[in-house]
């Protein structure tokens, strides 16, 4: 330039390049890229561009990555024992997403899901967590300086239960978590209790189980882990009542409910008080078809019965009942349960045979499929085999026949008792197999009738008679003519 002529600026057009997209524009670009810069119009703040003759060059203009503002962990230090912790941070720059890691195991067991942090170490126990913001079109990728995690004791109460009971019972009072929650398997099995009266009742405080009549606070303590360790938990105690009645006898009820089918059950009961004896009631009979002498239940069949025992008073205790109670007799039922005949019609041969088939039934007439009795077989005809159970409730023997026509009635008993149904088998003749002369022929004059004729009868191989053949008979005379 000459003398004191100065330019001051000029206008510029720009244009991506290098893979940027851009322009060509005179507005400067804000993207991460690569821009050619083509000035023109040279503005002089002293002296006049119609002075020259000028020829402009371009320039590069290259937008890089920016450093991200400071990225920190922003969620809380501590996290309860089993528990878990939504990690967050705050800082970064740009679109890119946040992951979390790691970064130092420690003892806490830490592990991470998402933004979900979660321990498994006991209380004291820490882990170092980072977080990442990861890079966009603008920013370059961040990370956080490591935060430590500690696991703190978790907060429950222990509160006491508030038992009931009757004098001469034993006191077991239990715990409950009635606030907070128990982490993972932990579970509490008990604690120290110490027993103080209170309403009138004068007592300790004592740690041993009061047994008169009255009412105590129970206070429990140094609760009892039997999975996990109280030195995890931030433990409050909260006290239950123990209220001891008087004079009512202990539960009463029955020793045995329920009872197979084939044999009477002695009732006899458990619990009570006192010296009064014991009465047996039978309210139902029910679908069992129960029945009672004295203290002997008998049954004729599968289902259940309501029973009812009573103890009676005596100097201490009032009477007591068990209320009605059901009694439950396993087994089919006699009266609906079937026999039934694969062939209810066989050849009277001796060998032709009949499966018999007894299928077991509940006292409704539904299946039972079970192995549930021991089932017997009995035929006023034939033979039969031994019973075999073929699964599914049901019991097969075979029938042979025997060599004379007739039928059989065929009848079970189930665990000793009779069965109600009962099956028929028909013997019935078998193919024609000889002919038998019933009436001997007897001779008349020469040349004459004979004056007895013959008489046959077709029979099969059991000398049985056949009523109906479609086979061709032939007789012919060993001397004379027919």
């Amino acid at each position: 330039l000459s003398g004191t002529d100065a330019i001051s600026g000029a206008t510029y057009t720009y244009t991506g390049t290098s893979g940027t997209s851009y322009g060509p524009l005179t507005t400067a670009p804000s993207a991460v890229g690569s821009y050619l810069i083509t000035p023109s119009v040279a503005t002089f703040s002293s002296g006049s561009s119609s002075n020259y003759v000028i020829t402009y060059a371009t320039g590069t203009l290259t937008i890089s990555q920016a450093a991200q503002a400071t990225l920190s962990m922003s969620s809380d230090s501590t996290v309860e024992f089993g528990g878990s912790l939504t990690l967050t941070t705050t800082g970064g720059s740009g679109s890119g997403a946040v992951t979390y890691a790691v970064t130092t195991a420690g003892n806490a067991g830490c592990s991470i899901s998402g933004t979900t942090l979660s321990v498994s170490g006991n209380a004291g126990a820490t882990c170092a967590v980072t977080a990442t913001k990861a890079a966009d079109a603008s920013y370059l990728v961040a990370s956080s300086s490591a935060q430590t995690i500690t696991v703190s004791t978790r907060s429950i109460t222990v509160t006491a239960s508030s038992p009931s009971i009757a004098f001469g019972a034993a006191v077991s009072p239990s715990v409950s978590v009635t606030s907070g929650t128990l982490s993972g398997s932990d579970a509490i099995s008990g604690a120290t209790y110490t027993y103080t009266g209170t309403g009138g009742t004068t007592y300790g405080p004592l740690t041993t189980a009061p047994t008169a009549v009255g009412t105590y606070t129970v206070t429990p303590s140094v609760a009892t882990f039997s999975s996990g360790s109280s030195s995890n938990y931030a433990i409050s105690y909260s006290a239950g009542t123990l209220t001891i009645s008087q004079a009512s006898q202990a539960t009463l009820s029955f020793a045995v409910t329920s009872a197979t089918l084939g044999s009477s059950t002695t009732l006899a009961t458990s619990g009570g008080s006192g010296s009064g004896t014991v009465s047996y009631t039978l309210v139902a009979a029910g679908t069992a078809t129960c029945s009672l002498s004295g203290a002997v239940l008998s049954y004729t069949s599968g289902g259940t019965c309501t029973i009812s025992a009573t103890k009676a008073a005596d100097d201490s205790y009032f009477s007591a009942t068990t209320g009605s109670v059901t009694f439950t007799v396993s087994g089919p039922s006699t009266a609906t349960s079937t026999i039934t005949a694969g062939s209810a019609s066989i050849t009277a041969d001796g060998t032709s045979t009949s499966t018999i088939t007894v299928q077991l039934k509940d006292s409704t007439g539904t299946d039972v499929t079970t192995n549930a009795a021991t089932v017997a077989l009995s035929t006023t005809a034939g033979t039969l085999s031994s019973v075999t159970y073929v699964g599914a409730g049901a019991y097969t023997a075979t029938l042979t026949s025997p060599t004379t026509v007739g039928s059989a009635t065929i009848s079970g008993t189930l665990n000793s008792l009779a069965m109600t149904d009962t099956e028929t088998v028909t013997f019935v003749v078998g193919a024609a197999a000889k002919i038998l002369v019933v009436t001997a022929p007897v001779a008349g004059a020469s040349e004459a009738d004979l004056s007895t004729q013959p008489v046959v009868r077709i029979t099969d191989a059991n000398d049985n008679t056949v009523t109906a053949s479609t086979a061709s008979v032939t007789i012919a005379p060993s001397a004379g003519s027919m």
